[in-house]
Parts: C-alpha cells; structure tokens; sequence
C-alpha cells in the first residue's frame, strides 16, 4: 500500500511542477503542444518558428482582430523571451492577461506605441498609458524581446536601443496568460522563453 502511494506521489511530480516552478520553453517545432493555443489564423509551427498570416475574413469575423497566440501558464514575477519577425504589419501587441482582464499590454503601431497597465475604475476595466515612447511596428528584421513583471514593476526591451522600467500596482495581480497577436500581414515567432523570478 505504501509503495503504491509513493509510485502516485512519484507520478504526480510532473504534472503538478509547472511554469512557476522550472520555467517554459516552446522550440516551436511540434504544431500542438499543451499550454499553447494557436488561433485565428492558419499558422505553420515547424523548425523552431511559428509563421502565420492574416486572413481578411478572419480579422473581419473576429472584430477586427488579428491572429493571435496564447499561452495558458499561470504566473506572477515573470520574465519572457521571443524574437518576432513582422512583414506588412501595422500593429504587434504582447499582453499578460488576468482572471479579471489585462493585467499588461505592449502596443506597437506605426505611430502610438505605448506600454499599458489596467485599472478598475468607476466599473470599468481601464487601459492606464505608462509609456509613449516604445519603438514602432518594425518589419522585415527578427527582433528580440525581453518583458519583466516583478511586483509593481514592469522591465520592457525591445532590439538593442529600447529599455523601459515602468511602475503601477495593478500589475502586480496574477496572471493566467500571455499573447502575441497583430494585425495585417505576416508574422513569424521563435524561441520563446517563460522564466519564473
């Protein structure tokens, strides 16, 4: 009898030891993997990049909405990793979402890029600008990012020239997801990477 409740103890490790614990990786080389959800779009995972391009009846049926990838992990302190590669886009957006909404959102357009918190206020779940000067949309280069929630305080870099710190209590509420999505043309994704801190 003992040996059986130590063979299940055994056999729960890893599927109780998550994101929080070790970390997450997604090489991008199997089409399904589990906290991953690709949506929206017809996307290609193989050889280490996820590709997708927008499909016009698609953004039209989701609201103007482009193809989006969600990572279903739950978190807190976190840093993420990933190299995006955008052709003809005119918007990138990465975003920690909560049980209550957005927690944090990364906007890249061509001219109002902005980092944004969230609040509840007057009944509303509100977006808060944080920063303005986050880099455009920039397309036809892999770029690399780096986005840091510790606390009250969030760490973006985007390429080698931006570095933002910026501060707010809301998004130090957990989160149940991220996602990358954008709008209008290609986009290619890789090493992505899920660090607990």
């Amino acid at each position: 009898m003992r040996a059986s409740i130590l063979l299940l103890a055994a056999l729960a490790l890893p599927l109780s030891a998550g994101p929080k614990d070790a970390g997450f990786t997604d090489s991008f080389h199997s089409p399904t993997m589990a906290n991953r959800r690709l949506e929206r779009g017809d996307w290609r995972v193989a050889n280490g990049v996820a590709r997708v391009s927008q499909d016009d009846a698609l953004y039209k049926k989701y609201k103007n909405h482009g193809p989006i990838v969600f990572y279903d992990l739950p978190m807190r302190d976190v840093r993420v990793r990933f190299e995006v590669k955008l052709e003809d886009a005119k918007r990138f957006v990465f975003t920690f979402n909560g049980n209550g909404g957005h927690v944090f959102r990364l906007l890249q357009n061509p001219d109002n890029s902005a980092l944004l918190a969230f609040e509840d206020k007057d009944g509303k779940h509100s977006p808060l600008r944080l920063d303005t000067s986050a880099p455009h949309v920039d397309n036809g280069e892999w770029i690399p990012y780096s986005i840091e929630i510790q606390g009250e305080t969030a760490k973006v870099s985007i390429g080698d020239a931006y570095r933002k710190s910026v501060r707010h209590p809301s998004l130090a509420a957990p989160k149940t997801n991220l996602s990358l999505s954008f709008h209008y043309g290609e986009l290619e994704v890789r090493n992505l990477h899920v660090e607990p801190l």
